[in-house]
């Protein structure tokens, strides 16, 4: 696995790339999977401080099953900003997700 991040108040951005081999299993799996490489990156803002807006990517591709790749946009707001704690809402809606 090979990632980078950069988390600021303002701004954060990331990517994630892994590849596994022929032998690799996940722990909690029922089922055997194959998954060769995931692909990963997001990118958020922080306009007024309060809230957040980010988009995200993920491309997993695997053996015995279809490729799938997800384009995401998440939106969060924190109702009580530096007062009286935090209540967030958030919304989030996958813009594009493809089996191949």
């Amino acid at each position: 696995m090979l990632s980078f991040n950069r988390l600021t108040r303002q701004y954060g951005f990331g990517i994630r790339s892994e590849l596994a081999s022929e032998n690799f299993s996940q722990i909690g799996n029922i089922e055997p999977q194959s998954r060769r490489t995931t692909h990963a990156a997001y990118l958020g803002v922080s306009p007024r401080g309060s809230d957040s807006l980010s988009f995200n990517y993920l491309n997993q591709k695997t053996g015995n099953q279809s490729d799938l790749r997800i384009f995401s946009l998440n939106y969060s707001f924190n109702f009580f900003y530096q007062t009286l704690g935090s209540i967030y809402t958030t919304r989030s809606r996958s813009l594009f997700v493809s089996r191949q």
